[in-house]
């Protein structure tokens, strides 16, 4: 192990591929000859070889136990988009936000696919996609995201009001202090009531934000 994170870290990255494969080999367990076959995907991918770094990949992702599974299907998706497949790069990233919504980098995943969305058909095409993920996610750690990115995507299609009704119902929904976006939701709450010329309105939601103290 020692070895293979050396020569990856002086660019070596074909020969810390082949030691990360004789690690994971010589494993005492599957979390380590899991971990040790991401190291190697990962190597090959900065090697430039694509296919057996899809491959590990692949592998890892197929198995919906293993530690590294999540990470691995993103990583997938990410290598395919590297490459310039724009197409299939989005449909693996859609697949592995499916499969994996309450992995820790789904929350970025999901702004990317909706950059993707954005620029093919602008906020209409961000916001029908996130209504199709929280049909089938709503009950998952993605679920506060996919509502305050929805909240967002209707204030670029320019849908003020149904904006403004969207954070503040991510801030019911997620209230103070868990929820992730409830300053946020509240503090473009606020801009809209102002847009929308009810600044007490606005007040009002700037208040409740400087009620929560630590």
């Amino acid at each position: 192990d020692a070895a293979a994170a050396r020569a990856y870290g002086h660019g070596r990255y074909e020969e810390a591929a082949e030691l990360w494969l004789a690690a994971a080999s010589a494993a005492p367990g599957r979390r380590d000859a899991d971990e040790a076959r991401y190291r190697a995907a990962a190597s090959l991918a900065r090697a430039g070889r694509g296919p057996d770094a899809a491959g590990l990949f692949d592998e890892l992702a197929a198995d919906p136990d293993g530690e590294r599974a999540a990470r691995a299907a993103f990583e997938r998706a990410e290598l395919e988009l590297d490459a310039g497949h724009a197409e299939t790069g989005a449909a693996l990233r859609d697949r592995a936000l499916r499969a994996f919504p309450d992995s820790g980098v789904a929350r970025r995943a999901l702004g990317r696919q909706l950059g993707w969305h954005v620029e093919r058909g602008g906020a209409p095409a961000a916001l029908a996609y996130l209504d199709a993920l929280a049909v089938e996610l709503g009950g998952s750690e993605l679920a506060e995201a996919i509502a305050y990115q929805r909240a967002v995507h209707l204030a670029l299609a320019g849908s003020r009001e149904a904006a403004l009704a969207a954070f503040l119902e991510v801030a019911r929904r997620f209230p103070y202090p868990v929820g992730v976006y409830w300053d946020d939701a509240l503090f473009r709450a606020a801009e809209l009531e102002v847009e929308l010329g009810r600044p007490r309105q606005a007040l009002t939601h700037l208040e409740r934000m400087l009620a929560e103290r630590e």
